[in-house]
């Protein structure tokens, strides 16, 4: 379960934290998809970043070298 924001938070990826719920463009083009972060590491200019679905605890590793993600809720 998650509270969702009034509005999204733009925050710097390396500022996410456990459990903030982010809305991103996830595979295909104009496939946004609303995940929990779980945690992330550097690797050079990329972000290896766990996240997981808000809906089940389908597990997702995703890597990017995009700066700043928005954050639009909290779980519980």
């Amino acid at each position: 379960m998650w509270i969702k924001f009034d509005e999204k938070i733009k925050t710097r990826t390396e500022n996410l934290k456990p459990g903030d719920v982010c809305y991103f463009e996830y595979g295909d083009y104009d496939n946004l998809v609303t995940m929990v972060f779980d945690s992330m590491k550097r690797d050079g200019k990329w972000y290896k970043m766990e996240f997981h679905s808000v809906f089940n605890n389908k597990k997702e590793t995703i890597y990017t070298d995009d700066k700043f993600f928005d954050v639009i809720g909290k779980e519980k």
